[in-house]
């Protein structure tokens, strides 16, 4: 058996050395060119801007009047509550009230059981938490 000729001991780029000497260093520089260039504007800045821009709205009487185009889009909903659009009209309750939590009904005595002795395991517990 002779020597291979090619790379040298440690040369070789999959190398455990080599592995170590080209990763990143905590706290250093990230991999270049990496997320969002600095200086842009996030999704929300950037529709932040559209909420100030005056539009023409046909209100109810007929006339139209200049609003902001958040304003234009709260009206738009109402108008379509009222006029009967249920998905509207839930969205219209749900951000005025709070959306309705679901209710779990259990049938089944048993479990009905170890789902009440859970809870009062719990209750118990937090009664004898500590902090530290």
């Amino acid at each position: 058996m002779g020597k291979t000729k090619g790379i040298g001991r440690g040369k070789n780029p999959n190398s455990k050395k080599a592995l170590i000497a080209n990763q990143v260093k905590k706290g250093g520089p990230g991999k270049p060119n990496a997320g969002r260039p600095m200086g842009s504007l996030s999704l929300k800045d950037r529709m932040a801007k559209f909420n100030i821009i005056n539009i023409p709205v046909e209100m109810p009487d007929g006339s139209i009047t200049n609003q902001e185009m958040l304003d234009a889009i709260i009206f738009s909903l109402y108008t379509k509550a009222r006029t009967g659009d249920t998905a509207a009209i839930k969205e219209v309750f749900d951000r005025n009230f709070g959306k309705e939590p679901e209710k779990l009904e259990i049938d089944d005595k048993e479990l009905r059981k170890t789902v009440d002795e859970i809870k009062d395991a719990a209750t118990l517990q937090s009664k004898h938490d500590r902090p530290y």
